[in-house]
């Protein structure tokens, strides 16, 4: 579990990961009550939206002091002014600050990619723009970081991965998509909405399609059809979409996204722009 904590081995097995830091920061939290849980903990306590990559057995906390890191302890301190820290608050039995700053702690600890589907997350629930521009006040070197983030955050996104899979597009020099565009197929008059679409220089129009494992497996995504007539509606679904104007249709899966290099050559094929003006 961690240095003096333990938990029978199959109980914590069983647990996904962000149950697993929830459960090491409650644990922690009892010896140190005074800390203040951010990053990863905070994320999983508030529910938002993130890669379970994040889990990796350390631990963030706030501390009015220093930027540190001990590897041997597995906390990480992570730095927040006097005067600047958000009234904390206790969410699933760990003190963690308020979601606006938990989002800003987030874009300072993670990698780009996985600082994205926490700032979408937080919008989709009713988080403020402004509210998190404010809350970058006293970041001084490190709002660059954080601003990249917000700068690209939309709530639009519909899950993590879908958040996942832009940032990784935007990673690779690609032109930002749309996100959610409705579409009406003329023949049926069914509107349809697209993950991810790119409006060429030339007026065509390119679709990206985000297919998560989920919606092949799992029944609740697929109503409890089989694999075989969730494929078909796939195929009816994408034969709207080109009778609505789609002159391509991009499909790639969350293995393409991980990999990277499999998403940026089938945009690069599909002829989305790509510009270094829009890294950062």
């Amino acid at each position: 579990m961690a240095p003096g904590y333990y938990a029978p081995r199959e109980y914590w097995q069983d647990l996904r990961p962000p149950d697993r830091t929830l459960h090491l920061a409650r644990a922690v939290g009892m010896n140190h009550p005074q800390w203040v849980f951010t990053g990863a903990a905070a994320a999983a306590a508030y529910g938002l939206e993130h890669q379970w990559t994040v889990h990796d057995g350390t631990l963030a906390i706030t501390d009015a002091k220093q930027n540190d890191f001990c590897r041997g302890s597995g906390i990480r301190r992570l730095y927040i002014p006097v005067g600047y820290m958000q009234p904390v608050e206790v969410v699933h039995g760990i003190r963690v600050p308020g979601v606006v700053q938990t989002v800003l702690d987030c874009a300072r600890l993670f990698e780009f990619c996985n600082a994205i589907p926490v700032a979408d997350s937080a919008l989709a629930r009713g988080v403020k723009y402004d509210e998190l521009l404010s809350g970058c006040i006293g970041l001084n070197g490190e709002l660059p970081k954080v601003m990249r983030v917000l700068n690209h955050a939309d709530g639009a996104s519909e899950n993590g991965g879908e958040s996942l899979a832009r940032a990784t597009i935007i990673e690779g020099g690609y032109d930002r998509p749309l996100l959610q565009m409705p579409f009406v197929d003329p023949e049926s008059g069914r509107c349809y909405r697209a993950d991810f679409v790119w409006v060429l220089p030339d007026g065509s129009i390119v679709i990206g399609e985000f297919d998560g494992t989920g919606k092949y497996v799992d029944p609740l995504m697929t109503d409890r059809k089989s694999i075989q007539a969730t494929v078909h509606l796939e195929r009816e679904r994408e034969t709207a979409l080109r009778r609505a104007g789609a002159r391509m249709i991009v499909r790639f899966t969350y293995d393409d996204v991980v990999r990277r290099t499999p998403l940026w050559r089938k945009l690069a094929q599909a002829g989305v722009p790509r510009s270094d003006s829009v890294r950062g």
